[in-house]
């Protein structure tokens, strides 16, 4: 490289009298100026690419804390798909579970036109994808970029966006299994680079157990829900065929055995029976009297009549008085109950709670003295038995798997509330019940 030099001639006064042009040789100058632009260029790319990084670390770290505070699968899925739009530009994102061994169940698609949120998702949420195309990511578990779609035929007819052109398959890996796909996909005609696809596969890689781990945990809950579904179902069988079975005992059975004794009673009292006959016919009205007393306890114990015509405090409190002809002390309160009563599910399962705690009282606890206390307050119905007993230890009852305990709490889950028994050997028994007084409320938490 050369340039001009200009130097002044001067006079002998000091004065300029002229001017030397001359060229100098600058390339040393030159190229010291390009290596420092070069340089230049150099931290502006290398500070680019670490602020690039570093709001791809905050994007990565944010949602690796996102994704381990919950178990919701919704929340899982929504929280990857919004990272993963924030990190890789696409159109629309969305997200497949893989059920059997080809067949994808959509759970989640964003984006826009035909793929704007749609709800529920369709069966399989990329159309086209192929039997093989699921074989391959299974096989290989390395994401796949499928070029320049023809999209010409699936243009949406109600929308004027442009249709996607390019698509980012990344399969969702978790315990070396391929659990699920992940699709992006570009309306733009350049497909999705590397670096789009090590983002993409670094941020699903991360919420790969968190989204396996939110699907067990559906899968169990939703099982969960059936089960309890099933049991309010056979409960609900078994207290119509408990008061289908009351009632026949108490109007067939009952009538019938009534009857008798008015026969009885009146051929007794007869003038023309003989006396020998008539001590045959009194004992027989006494053991007809037996027997209807045994009937109309057996009808009480499987639907107390009380129970649907007056509700759950007239029925606790027939249980206490025939505790009390036992010879048990029996102490009884009811509070809030003024009101209209509560729905009669809530009813019968508190009685039947009630009813075996008790049960266990007379059976195991040889106590002497009973505490009922009933309280509805705050939306709640809570209730408590207590009893001076002998106790137990409730660890070793659990591991036991009592079945009359495990009925109890079966039935306050059922109506969404819970069942706590405090004992200690030589310390007496309580039983502690709270449910909500709605039954709306859900049964499964």
């Amino acid at each position: 490289y050369w340039d001009w030099s200009l130097q002044p001639v001067m006079g002998s006064r000091g004065e300029v009298v002229g001017v030397v042009l001359s060229l100098v040789d600058v390339t040393e100058r030159k190229r010291a100026e390009v290596k420092l632009a070069n340089q230049n260029e150099e931290l502006r790319k290398l500070y680019k690419a670490e602020a690039e990084a570093r709001q791809a670390a905050e994007i990565l770290g944010a949602a690796a804390r996102a994704l381990s505070q919950t178990l919701d699968l919704e929340h899982v899925i929504n929280t990857l798909l919004d990272h993963l739009h924030s990190m890789v530009h696409s159109a629309t994102v969305g997200l497949a579970l893989l059920e059997g061994k080809t067949r994808l169940a959509a759970r989640k698609i964003h984006g826009y036109g035909q793929y704007e949120n749609l709800d529920p998702p369709p069966a399989v949420p990329i159309e086209g994808i192929s039997d093989s195309i699921i074989q391959r990511l299974r096989l290989t578990r390395r994401s796949l970029i499928i070029p320049m779609v023809d999209t010409a035929d699936d243009s949406p007819a109600t929308t004027e966006l442009p249709p996607i052109a390019n698509w980012l398959l990344v399969p969702i890996v978790a315990n070396d299994n391929v659990i699920g796909v992940v699709e992006l996909g570009k309306t733009e005609d350049d497909p999705f680079t590397q670096e789009n696809v090590d983002w993409a596969e670094a941020l699903v890689s991360q919420a790969a157990i968190a989204l396996q781990n939110a699907w067990l945990f559906e899968q169990v809950r939703s099982s969960s829900e059936r089960l309890h579904s099933l049991t309010r179902k056979l409960v609900d069988v078994q207290e119509n065929e408990r008061h289908h079975i009351a009632r026949e005992l108490h109007d067939e059975a009952g009538q019938v055995l009534s009857s008798l004794k008015l026969k009885l009673a009146h051929l007794v009292q007869s003038p023309d029976c003989p006396v020998q006959i008539r001590h045959e016919l009194a004992d027989l009205k006494g053991m007809a009297d037996g027997v209807l007393e045994d009937l109309h306890r057996l009808a009480m114990d499987l639907r107390p009549i009380a129970l649907d015509r007056l509700g759950l405090v007239v029925a606790v409190e027939q249980l206490a008085s025939n505790l009390e002809s036992e010879g048990l002390v029996v102490r009884f309160k009811a509070l809030g109950f003024d009101e209209q009563r509560i729905a009669q599910t809530i009813e019968t399962s508190l009685y039947r709670i009630i009813q075996e705690a008790l049960t266990n009282v007379v059976r195991y606890a040889h106590a002497g003295n009973i505490g009922i206390l009933l309280e509805r307050s705050q939306g709640k119905v809570k209730v408590f038995v207590e009893d001076d007993g002998v106790g137990f230890d409730p660890e070793i009852v659990d591991k036991g798997y009592r079945l009359g305990l495990v009925g109890m709490r079966e039935r306050a889950e059922m109506l969404g509330g819970s069942l706590l028994v405090e004992s200690a050997p030589g310390q007496g028994t309580s039983v502690i019940v709270e449910v909500p007084d709605d039954y709306s409320t859900p049964y499964y938490r």
